[in-house]
């Protein structure tokens, strides 16, 4: 038996990809694979294309009869179910709460550190108590983090250590609620430090960023100070960390007053606000999932889908909200995609196996690609969490436990943008048109065969290997209807 392969593009993923639907299925014939998938970003404008082509290669004997067209596409999703504050939050918008913001020496919440925090303690929207420390990161800070953060050297050299802080800290806080701007990162960057420290960060949060978005939905950018202006709220002499606390405390008043005059009680409540909010899902972060059609109501729904991805959520690209999921996911399967995708974008940030866990259950089924195609992480200094060949192996593997322990299918698809390995040549001259340093990001995206494949995946094994390329790969395309009509 051979692989399937369920994630391609071809010359409709604009400015992309390159592979042309005939070829895409002469390839597969000649490999004999059953089916193929074909996954453009944001557009299902070949999927006409594909039905007739195929069609007619069956016709004339060059595609088995058999042979199945799988159809989907790879979206830019958005997670506006998460929302202001975890959904099970019931504690009255007028409860105390703890105002945060911390500096840290990169975003790798394994290899980064905390190198300041800053709160300031409300009760009835008043401030009863501050708190702020420096922490010494017990190593050299870059000359960077230096100057984005006016924190030196000389500044933390004496300061405590973080295991010397965050008990003082967690006393601080108690079991307040916590409030912060860009909660998704300072929240998983202080669980992953108090976890460093033998303890548990378990607060119910706020997220001041999430509530501009859906209180504030004129404004162009969300940041601490742009917020603070629209709402006049000021910084009070107060520079750095102090003075954003005090800007987010400021907010989070305003806000409180304004969820009150819409006669919302609970946090519970305010964050039923966040599903399908325009505002939330133009402004929020994107990731790229893969949608397969399994059958006639599936098509409907992408169609649906697609629609008001770029009628009603569009910035920059057709965004698609995971409420728009929940409304149109019959008929449809959702995987998580490549390196760009919600699961491995956790896994680069160095979050733990919960979080991992919590983001993969959304998911139908999980992708992993050969290593070649994330080389380009390695060249960059962003990437502080990949650093060699092996660290994109350890994040496959990673993948591949969530999706043992969650019963989920891992595939190891090409995410081909071409055929062969020659093809790429066209696509760098493609990228750099567009201003793009194309070779760091165009290792080894062209299609590969079942035996490529096997090899490239030895290091999980030989039967996880055989699989994720082979067993998985067949086992989704056998959950796709074959006759479906345009």
């Amino acid at each position: 038996m051979k692989r399937i392969e369920l994630h391609t593009h071809t010359n409709r993923s604009e400015m992309d990809g390159l592979i042309d639907i005939g070829e895409l299925l002469t390839f597969a014939a000649h490999e004999d694979m059953r089916a193929v998938a074909i996954t453009d970003h944001g557009n299902i404008d070949a999927f006409q294309k594909a039905s007739d082509k195929m069609r007619e290669m069956k016709n004339v004997g060059t595609l088995p009869s058999d042979f199945k067209m799988i159809y989907g596409a790879e979206v830019y999703l958005v997670d506006d179910l998460t929302g202001c504050t975890p959904s099970d939050n019931e504690c009255s918008i007028s409860s105390g709460a703890v105002v945060v913001s911390i500096e840290t020496t990169g975003f790798s919440l394994k290899y980064d550190s905390i190198i300041e925090i800053g709160a300031i303690k409300l009760a009835n929207g008043k401030e009863v108590d501050r708190f702020h420390t420096y922490v010494n990161p017990e190593t050299q800070i870059s000359s960077d983090v230096e100057a984005l953060t006016d924190i030196t050297n000389e500044m933390l050299d004496g300061q405590p250590t973080l295991q010397e802080v965050i008990p003082i800290f967690l006393e601080f806080i108690g079991n307040s609620l916590l409030v912060s701007h860009n909660v998704s990162f300072e929240m998983m960057f202080l669980k992953a430090n108090f976890k460093k420290c033998g303890l548990q960060l378990q607060n119910m949060w706020i997220d001041t960023l999430t509530l501009s978005r859906i209180l504030l939905p004129t404004l162009n950018k969300y940041k601490i100070h742009m917020v603070a202006k629209e709402l006049g709220v000021e910084r009070l002499d107060a520079q750095g960390i102090e003075g954003d606390v005090n800007l987010i405390a400021g907010i989070f008043n305003k806000f409180v007053l304004t969820l009150e005059s819409m006669k919302i009680e609970t946090w519970k409540q305010a964050n039923e606000l966040c599903a399908g909010n325009v505002g939330i899902i133009k402004n929020s972060p994107s990731y790229h999932a893969t949608v397969l059609v399994q059958n006639q109501t599936g098509l409907e729904n992408l169609e649906k889908i697609i629609q008001e991805s770029n009628e009603t959520y569009y910035q920059r690209r057709p965004r698609v909200p995971k409420s728009l999921f929940q409304k149109y996911r019959e008929g449809l399967l959702i995987g998580t995609a490549c390196e760009a995708g919600e699961l491995y974008s956790t896994i680069l940030m160095g979050s733990d196996e919960a979080e991992c866990d919590a983001i993969a259950q959304f998911y139908d089924y999980l992708e992993i690609q050969p290593v070649a195609n994330n080389l380009f992480m390695c060249a960059n200094s962003y990437y502080n969490e990949v650093n060699s060949e092996d660290d994109l192996r350890e994040i496959n593997r990673k993948i591949v436990g969530i999706g043992k322990k969650l019963d989920l299918p891992v595939v190891a698809t090409s995410d081909a943008h071409y055929l062969y390995k020659k093809d790429s040549i066209a696509r760098t001259a493609l990228l750099e048109s567009m201003g793009y340093d194309a070779l760091s990001d165009n290792y080894g995206l062209h299609m590969r065969t079942t035996e490529e494949m096997l090899e490239e995946f030895q290091y999980l094994g030989e039967d996880t290997a055989y699989e994720v390329v082979v067993k998985n790969t067949n086992k989704i395309a056998e959950m796709i209807f074959a006759n479906i009509v345009f």
